[in-house]
């Protein structure tokens, strides 16, 4: 989903990233 920004902060945001890099 592309809820969320990009693929910098790959902590615990990695589940808003969900295939938005």
């Amino acid at each position: 989903g592309n809820k969320g920004r990009h693929k910098r902060q790959r902590q615990r945001l990695e589940e808003f990233y969900d295939g938005e890099e």
